[in-house]
């Protein structure tokens, strides 16, 4: 009867197996061999100076199955433009005719402005001026011989000549005449009038003064 020391056990006979292949195939072609294949990987044969080993392959790694997605919700189609924002057609907006532009007007001539007219209603003889003078009318005074005198009360016919400046012109006797002084002086100042050698002189009231003007 065997011992059972002398029957070989299958963990003895695998450890008997594996150094045989050692062996064989050399230290490093075994440790090849007995490495383990990584799971996923395919192995493939190599060799390893005169023995095959097997080679594992790269693993391949599968992404990992995500999540479903909700599904993508459809556009809506979108609405049909309205009437309004449709493109309407170009209207030709008719020109509107310009107004003729009116001719220049011709300018109206402008007549120069009508002169004072004189015209004495009679003769002044009271040299002394005791006499009172008429209010509605001009009067020539007799006793001025150096030219024509003419007086009027300012308050009646007298009052145009406060119109009358220097250089304007008048009409008296059928003469124009143009005046170039004017002045205004006290009562006992006018005897020098009487002096002066004027053509036409006018003479009328101003306040308690005389207003003198003398003409050309």
């Amino acid at each position: 009867m065997v011992s059972d020391a002398r029957i070989p056990t299958r963990k003895h006979r695998g450890r008997r197996a594996a150094r045989l292949v050692w062996l064989a195939l050399g230290g490093a072609a075994a440790l090849a061999l007995l490495t383990p294949t990584p799971v996923g990987a395919s192995p493939r044969l190599s060799g390893i100076g005169t023995a095959a080993a097997f080679v594992p392959e790269p693993a391949v790694s599968t992404p990992p199955a995500s999540a479903a997605s909700p599904p993508a919700t459809p556009a809506r189609p979108l609405p049909p433009p309205s009437p309004s924002a449709a493109t309407a057609p170009a209207v030709s907006t008719p020109a509107v005719p310009r107004a003729p532009t009116p001719a220049p007007a011709t300018p109206i001539p402008q007549r120069p402005p009508a002169l004072l007219t004189l015209v004495a209603a009679g003769t002044y003889r009271d040299c002394t001026g005791a006499t009172p003078l008429p209010s509605a009318r001009i009067y020539v005074d007799a006793c001025y011989h150096g030219g024509t005198m003419l007086m009027a009360h300012d308050y009646g016919a007298g009052a145009v000549f406060f119109q009358l400046q220097p250089g304007e012109a008048l009409v008296y006797g059928g003469r124009t005449y143009h005046v170039d002084a004017r002045r205004v002086m006290s009562v006992g100042s006018l005897f020098e009038i009487f002096d002066w050698q004027a053509p036409l002189v006018l003479l009328t009231c101003d306040g308690g003064a005389r207003l003198v003007l003398t003409a050309r």
